[in-house]
Formats: C-alpha cells, structure tokens, sequence
C-alpha cells in the first residue's frame, strides 16, 4: 500500500485519509484520532475515509514526531507503507501541557520574553492548537496555521502533556499551558543538529561551560571574551557547538572572512553588525559569538589591521558590560599575529594525547556503525602522534583493518607536521635492518622506549625521564638510523633539524625557527628531535673567535632545553597530562664531540653521551648479512668479506655492494643473474675506507671519562 502527502483532498489540516476498505477491514471509527509511522517520522492526525476508492493513503503533515530535524521540516515522497504502521489511540482530556515556542526571528521572540508576554503567548497557543490532536514528544508546523503565520510561529513542540504514548487529545479552555521556552528558529535548529559526539577535552569543555553558566548567573563576571588558539582540525569549532547545545545557548556563528568587504568601511560594518545582533539575543537568552579564525581579519602588519583590533576592542568592551553574552574566537595562527584584541583568556586547544586519541576513535567509530575492538583502537592511537581529529576521521574513513589503516597512516602528514621545513620522515625502521651496535641499542631502548611503554612504572618510582642525549662517533655509523629505529619501536615522532635548514642570513631568524621547531616537536610529543651535526650549529664558545650568530642559537637552545621556551598554556597541558607522554627527547650526532660547547654536556641537557662505534666483525658481517639478503647472491663467502673490510664503516659496507651489484651489470649487461663473490673481490680493491687507526684511537680516548673533562 502506499502513502502520499495531499493537502488539496483534505477538509482539515490533520487529517489522515485511508482507503475505505482499510477502515472497514481494520474496524476503524471514523473520526478517530490515529498515528502513522512513515519512513521513520510518526504523524498524529484524525482517520477519515477518502470519498474516491483510491488505495493510497493520504496523510496531512501538520503533527509530527521525529529525531532528525531535517524530517520535520520536509515532505517525503510517495512510499509503500504497511499496516502494521498504523495505529488508532486512545482521546483523553489534556489538562496540563508544556510547549516550547520557535518564531521566526530574534525581533518575533522579544515581546514574549517578559512574565506577562509569557501568559500571552499561552494564550494565543491555547488558540491555535484549538481543535488539534496532540502527544508529548509531536512538533506542530504551526507556519501552515493562518493564524500561527501573522504571529510568526514557526513550531510548536509538546514537550510534556499528561497523555500517555499510546494516547491522544485535544486542547481545552481549561488546559493548563506551560511555556517552558521561546527561542527563534536559528537556535532551534542548531540545538536540533546530530553532530558527532566530541572525544577528548574535557578539561577544556568545563571550563567553557562554567564560564557560560557563569555568564547567566553573574552580570558583571568575567572573562566574557575568550580566544581559543591551536592548530587546525583539533576541535575548536566543534567544542563551542558542543558548550552551546548542552548549556540551550543561542550560537551566532561566523567566519572572519565572511566579515571582509570589498569596498571601504564595509568590513566595519559587518563586524558591528554581527556583534549588535550577538547582544540583541543576549537579551532573551544567553548568546555565544563565535568568530572563527579571527586571524583571517588581523594576519596583515598595517594600520587596517590596527583599526580591526582598535574597533573588536570597543565592541569586546560592550559583551563585558552586558550579561548573557560570551565572545569566542578562534585562531590557528596565534604565534603570527602582530596584533591581537585584548581577550579576557586565552585557552590552548591542543593536539591530542593518546587518551584522548582513543576517545576520537570511539566517538567516530560509533558515530559511523565502524566495529572496532579496544585493541585496534589503542594500535591506531599509539600511531597517530601529532594527529588532529579531523586527521584521524580522515584515516577513519579510507578503511579499519589493521593492513589498510596502516596504508592510510603511510600516506596521511599530522597536522603537527605541516607547515614546517624540518624533515619528518616517516618511513618505519626496525632494529633488525641495523647490523651489530647491540649495546648502543640497548641503551636507546633504555631510555627513549621504557619511559614511553612503561609509563606506569616510571611514575611510581618518580623518576623522569633523560632529556637528551648526545651520539658521537665517526661518520657513516648509523647514528642517523638508530634514531630512527628508536622512534619506530616507540611509536613516536621523528623530527630531523640540521645545520642548512636552521641558519639565516637575517639576523635572529634562526633562533626562531629553532623555538619554532621545539615548538613542533612539542604539540606532536612524545617527539625524538634529531639534530645532526650539532657541533656545526652550536659550536663551543672556547675558541676564542667572536660567533655570535653560534651564541645566539646555543643560548636559544639552551633555553628551550630547560623549558624556558615554553609557553604557559603549554606548561599547564603538560603539567595536566602525563608529563612521560608529552616529553621531547633531543638527540644530537656529531663527529667532533670536543667541538661541542660545555653547557650542553652537564646533566639535564644531555644526560647520557653514547659512543656509537665503527662496526667491528660481527657486526660488519651482520651488515653485510642485511645488504646482501636484498640481492640475488651465489657463493658469497660473508666471513671472507667481513674480515677483508676492517677500517670500514657501515656505510661503506652498504656501498661495498652496491659497487659489486654494478660491476655484475656492467660486465654482464642484460644477462647478470646473480653477483658472485668475484664482484666483490673487485669492489673491494676499489673500496674506499673511511676510517684510519688513528681516528679509531681519537674516539677511543674520547671515551674515557676524564678525557671528557678537558673539552
């Protein structure tokens, strides 16, 4: 059987016109009050027979109920529909209902916000639902009433009435009506929105509620202008949306860009307007302005942008002396801005912590009918530092096995990551693809995977974890990919600074993009920052030469390395949070450890120095062992070639083969199979040795503690 919605066949607004041979089969009375369910919207109205013998069941949508504000507001074509769907109620006397009243606009709702303009509108309620079959939890589309459309009524939602769900009836002179509350339609439907519930912070979505409860209670209290500052995607919009729906706030919403004007003053114009607006509904209830990404007015270093701050001031000053009012805006480029209105607060709204990585993952799991167990999700949370929320719907929405949420991690750069010049590399290592330095790897594991893995243990024993730590040795002897495979193992962020990234011709530039990137390595921690070649960048002050671009760096990295660089909404989150979870380990290399200035080697700097040897001869053949498994090898004799190799570091070993494997194809051509020992023997009489036992010997007394003393 079908249903349709046709206004033309029906002699009143709420009546529900079915087929005379349903009515009889059915043993339906006719007049009866009734509800249909139809493509899962229920609609109340009275049961009549249609005066054709059409089989279509006709249905006036004036009385609805559902979930989704988007079928209250439209009109669904004709569907199947089965009986079982309809069902005739029970008429009851209506002695008590609560209403909330939607006008049109904010101007509609201001007569009636008042005592005696509430008893008016009960009245003028009680005089449109005259003659209406009604039930708790059913919106009437009052906007089709005559009379509801010259007051401007748009719905009329029954909130509570003392008939049962399988009960109806009609209004009465002696119907109690309760108007519980009066809101325009903008704010009805943004407090109808279905949005994805918001994972993780808490501690921030309290305090914004206080603050707006705060507002109600006290006229004169403050902060009433906030600036929430993070980067992009980590749920600042989404947090105020979140505030406004719990709290039945009025939310005005807009984005900065949206208040630029192409002609002059107009720009002006429309940020007065929007916050006029903001304390007109202030008056009735309390309104939240959001302004997001204010920067987008404010990012230019000229007076237009001084006139914007001079005039978001002046209306800042009016919200602080009107009650019922919090401005929030929003920003990503906070470091950036020049100038910048005088928010009463400002609240960090950071990258995720693991916690509440795997709240998102839950929260947009269940929002999308995903079936992920607890041990997916915390896999995928322990791989997503540095990843915003919106990062990790986006890898949420390619797939959710563990093969293809990994494809998507490979593919996908954190929010924390972009932007930057530093290289983050995000290629996995493990331990395994590094031959021999087993006491080196011991070591980093020690302390870059323990405090990370075993968090819980740490915090017991109250011990922190080391800052930094400081590789020397030749060249060529993977300190380089022991960082790597360090942060592989502990599935953190990897981040690489070296000298030609860092330095600038323009005086203190480099020291800013040093904070800059500490500050990088912060919102993605737990962070590895890998500095190579440190001794190029901040060399000792004892030479005696006059560097003061080296000194300025040094001095900056010495303060970012006692935390003298962070911020203070940084210090609170990490003081919130598990501080083992937002450290930033520094590792440095260099080649030349006595080249390294003093301040930097004592404890709480650089806590532990590593010596990262050349590789002696198990581990040259472990090397050769790992290169040669990728090629097609015949008769290669690895112990031969291990002991021919002394004086090679590891990556002369890896060029070792890469030479034989040419001189296979060189003489060979198109026809080389396999690379046989003979290939090797060749490379090896060409083989260039990076190390002398003269160098060896350097390192050596390097490595002895008072030698140490003497740098």
């Amino acid at each position: 059987m079908q249903a349709c919605f046709c206004r033309s066949s029906c002699n009143s607004l709420q009546e529900i016109l079915l087929p005379p041979t349903l009515l009889e089969r059915l043993g339906i009375e006719i007049g009866s009050p009734g509800k249909i369910i139809f493509n899962s919207v229920e609609f109340l109205g009275t049961l009549w027979s249609r005066e054709d013998s059409a089989s279509v069941i006709c249905i006036h949508d004036l009385v609805r109920k559902s979930t989704n504000v988007h079928k209250l507001l439209t009109t669904p074509d004709e569907t199947p529909i089965q009986e079982s769907n309809l069902t005739v109620l029970k008429s009851v006397k209506i002695t008590k209902i609560s209403v909330r009243v939607v006008f049109k606009t904010i101007e509609d709702v201001l007569p009636y916000i008042s005592v005696v303009g509430k008893q008016t509108l009960a009245t003028r309620v009680r005089g449109i639902l005259s003659d209406i079959y009604i039930s708790a939890g059913y919106t009437i589309k009052a906007a089709e009433l005559k009379i509801s459309s010259l007051l401007s009524i748009q719905f009329i939602d029954i909130l509570t009435c003392n008939a049962k769900s399988e009960e109806s009836g009609i209004i009465t002179q002696k119907t109690n009506i309760l108007i519980d509350s009066i809101i325009s339609e903008d704010q009805y439907l943004q407090l109808s929105k279905t949005k994805t519930k918001i994972g993780g912070l808490k501690t921030e979505r309290y305090l914004l509620e206080d603050l707006v409860r705060l507002c109600k209670e006290r006229d004169n209290f403050l902060p009433k202008t906030v600036l929430l500052k993070g980067p992009n995607g980590c749920g600042k919009t989404m947090l105020v949306e979140e505030v406004a729906k719990s709290s039945k706030s009025q939310l005005i919403n807009t984005l900065a860009s949206y208040l630029i004007g192409s002609h002059p003053g107009e720009t002006e114009e429309n940020i007065c307007e929007i916050f006029q607006r903001s304390l007109k509904y202030s008056e009735y209830t309390v309104c939240i302005l959001l302004i997001e990404d204010i920067d987008c007015l404010l990012i230019a270093r000229d007076s237009q942008s001084r006139r914007f701050v001079s005039l978001i001031d002046s209306l800042m000053e009016k919200i602080r002396l009107t009650s019922n009012i919090l401005c929030i805006c929003t920003t990503s480029k906070a470091n950036e801005l020049v100038y910048l209105p005088k928010f009463d607060k400002e609240i960090l709204i950071g990258i995720p912590r693991l916690e509440e990585r795997i709240s998102i993952i839950q929260s947009i799991s269940e929002s999308k009918g995903i079936h992920m167990n607890s041990d997916l999700q915390y896999w995928l949370a322990e791989r997503t530092n540095g990843y915003s929320g919106a990062d990790i719907q986006s890898i949420l929405n390619s797939s959710i096995t563990k093969g293809s949420l990994q494809e998507a991690l490979n593919r996908s750069t954190p929010t924390s990551q972009k932007g930057s010049d530093v290289l983050t590399d995000s290629r996995p290592i493990s331990w395994s693809q590094i031959g021999g330095l087993q006491e080196i790897k011991e070591s980093l594991q020690q302390i870059i995977e323990w405090p990370i893995k075993f968090r819980d243990r740490f915090r017991n024993f109250g011990v922190k974890p080391p800052g930094g730590i400081l590789l020397y040795g030749p060249p060529g002897c993977a300190k380089t990919l022991l960082v790597r495979a360090a942060a592989t193992s502990a599935n953190v962020t990897f981040l690489s600074l070296s000298a030609a990234q860092l330095y600038s011709p323009f005086v203190g530039d480099s020291e800013k993009k040093l904070s800059e990137v500490f500050h990088q390595a912060r919102a993605g921690a737990p962070t590895i920052l890998f500095i190579d070649e440190i001794d190029a960048i901040v060399g000792s002050r004892d030479a005696g030469s006059k560097q003061s671009a080296h000194e300025r760096v040094l001095s900056t990295l010495l303060n970012e390395l006692d935390g003298i660089g962070m911020k203070r909404e940084q210090i609170q989150r990490s003081e919130e949070s598990n501080s083992l979870e937002r450290s930033v380990i520094l590792v440095a290399a260099t080649n030349r450890p006595n080249k390294v200035d003093k301040a930097l080697l004592r404890p709480g700097r650089f806590d532990r120095l590593l010596y990262v040897p050349p590789p002696d001869y198990e581990a040259r053949k472990s090397i050769l062992e790992i290169h040669t498994k990728k090629m097609n090898c015949e008769n290669v004799n690895i112990e031969f070639l291990a002991g021919m190799t002394e004086l090679c570091t590891g990556a002369d070993l890896e060029n070792l083969c890469l030479e034989a494997a040419l001189m296979c194809l060189t003489k060979e051509g198109s026809d080389a199979d396999k690379v046989t020992l003979e290939y090797f023997e060749k490379a090896l009489e060409n083989a260039r040795r990076s190390l002398t036992p003269k160098d060896i010997e350097f390192y050596k007394n390097l490595g002895q503690a008072d030698k140490w003393a003497s740098f």
